[in-house]
Order: structure tokens, then sequence, then C-alpha cells
């Protein structure tokens, strides 16, 4: 059961409440708050609604503590959790781990993290949770950096992420992982997340549809895949279709159409787009975009 402590810091408002425990309450001591109770709005986080209070043998049962002249406090230390690192960040009972913010980066950690160790996670250390606890994603405002909650308080109570660069984030996480195989982490993030290159290509022929829907795919970015959205790398048409006299993208060759593609440095796909192009008077290009995939 999480713990909750209860400080008084307004009198008057006490007395409103309950007179006799206004005469009982210190200002500023801490008390335990036993039994609370908690409201969960999965939209909005939890609520402690109230608990009972002790005090010189008596039982006060104390409704809506913040509104009633109270400072709520959360306990969130860990001290029967056996993961050194999750005992330092703090209790998840009351943290939703269910979701990451960043699946990308959390399913290219999980494999990065064993190629670098050699092994998969020892059982002492609980690597998913931790993942989950301190949920990191790559930074919007200031990439390539990791944002990441340094503790159970500050993603429950204070909601305060913090961007830092991959070495550290990885270090904090993982501090058991040696110098070396910090290095080769960060590494193979910057390799893979760090602002990439992309090289604009065009073509009709049936071999440059053919390349640009089942070539080698660059890693992709996208979001997961959804009823309304799809990405390259998923898409029926990646495949070789061998069995086939020919690819099915090449009826797009029919001279009515143009591929546009682009490819990373590696020469791998990393979006694609078919569109019809026209001439009208003036012989103005005017392009209909018929179908866009990206990654």
């Amino acid at each position: 059961m999480a713990k909750y402590q209860i400080i008084p810091n307004d009198k008057e408002k006490i007395a409103a409440y309950n007179q006799h425990l206004s005469e009982q309450v210190e200002l500023y001591k801490t008390y335990d708050l036993e039994k609370p109770e908690i409201h969960i709005d999965y939209s909005d986080g939890k609520t402690l609604m109230g608990g009972d209070l002790w005090i010189n043998d008596m039982k006060f049962v104390v409704s809506s503590p913040q509104d009633n002249g109270f400072v709520v406090k959360r306990d969130w230390s860990a001290p029967d959790e056996v993961d050194p690192v999750l005992r330092a960040w703090g209790s998840y009972e009351e943290v939703n781990t269910f979701r990451n913010r960043d699946d990308t980066l959390v399913a290219w950690f999980d494999l990065a993290y064993k190629r670098v160790t050699g092994h998969g996670h020892k059982r002492e250390i609980k690597c998913t949770l931790r993942i989950r606890c301190f949920a990191p994603r790559r930074s919007k405002r200031f990439a390539p950096k990791i944002t990441l909650y340094q503790s159970a308080r500050d993603r429950h109570d204070r909601d305060r992420e913090v961007a830092m660069k991959p070495a550290r984030a990885f270090s904090m996480m993982f501090p058991e992982l040696e110098h070396k195989q910090i290095i080769e982490l960060t590494d193979k993030y910057l390799e893979r997340f760090a602002t990439r290159k992309l090289f604009i290509k065009e073509g009709t022929d049936a071999a440059d549809f053919v390349k640009a829907y089942s070539w080698e795919q660059a890693p992709t970015d996208n979001i997961n895949t959804t009823y309304s959205r799809k990405s390259s790398a998923s898409s029926c048409m990646r495949y070789d279709f061998d069995h086939l006299p020919v690819h099915p993208v090449s009826v797009y060759a029919s001279g009515d159409f143009k591929m546009l593609w682009t490819e990373d440095a590696d020469g791998r796909i990393a979006s694609r787009c078919v569109f019809v192009s026209c001439l009208t008077e003036g012989t103005k290009e005017v392009r209909y975009m018929v179908c866009q995939s990206k990654l």
C-alpha cells in the first residue's frame, strides 16, 4: 500500500472541518495517514481522498485533506525493492508502467543492450521495469538528447523530466555497465537516431518503382501501425515477388506516373511517393499524388 503523510498548515480550515481535530494537531508536524483512500482518474492521475489519522490514541477520519487545511506528501521510498536502481528511483506502485513514451527507442535499446553486453538481462537487474519507470524518449527540443524521469516523485507528483546526453542517460538507468559499454551504446544510439541525411531520387522506369518498394528499408521512426496509418516497411508490396513474372508495382511504369523516393547514406529506402504529373496551359507541371508512404 502506498504511504501518505499529511502536514497541518491552516488551523482555521481544520477547525471548520473538525474542531476537535484542530485542537489535537500540531501545525507543520508530519503525520502518517493510515488506510489511505485513493481516487484513480486515468486521464488526470491519482488523488488522495482521505484516510485514518491517529493522535494520542484517538482516531480521526480525514477526508479531502488538501481542501481542509493539510498539505499532502507521498512517501516514495522503496526500501524492500531488490533492484538498487529502482530502490533509489522510488516506489513505482502508483506509476503507469504499461505504456512506453517512445516504443521505437525502447525496442532498439532492448536489442542494443544485448549486443553490447553479450548477454540478456541479469536476474538481479529489472531491465524492462527500469525502462518503464524512467520512461526515456528521444528529446524533441534538444535532439539527440534523451528525456526521462529521474525519480518516481518527478514522474508522479511533479511531472518533471530532464533532457540529458545519451551517455549520461544510459549511465543513470544502468550504472553497472562498464565505461566502454556505455560508449559503445552511445555510438550505436547516435548512429541510429542522430539526424540522418536523405537523398531525393526520382524515376519512371519499372526498375525505379520496384526499387522504391522492395529495396532494403531504412530503420523506421514511425509510430506504431494503426488502422489509419501504415509505414512503407509494413507495406505488402515490400517483397521481391520472385514467383511472379514481374513485380506488381511495375504497372506504374506506364508513362503516366513518376516514382519519387529518398535514400539514406547507405542507399536504403527512407520514404516513397507515387504521383501522376501532367502539363497544363503554359507548360506548368501539376503533380497529383496517388499514394504516399513514409518510414
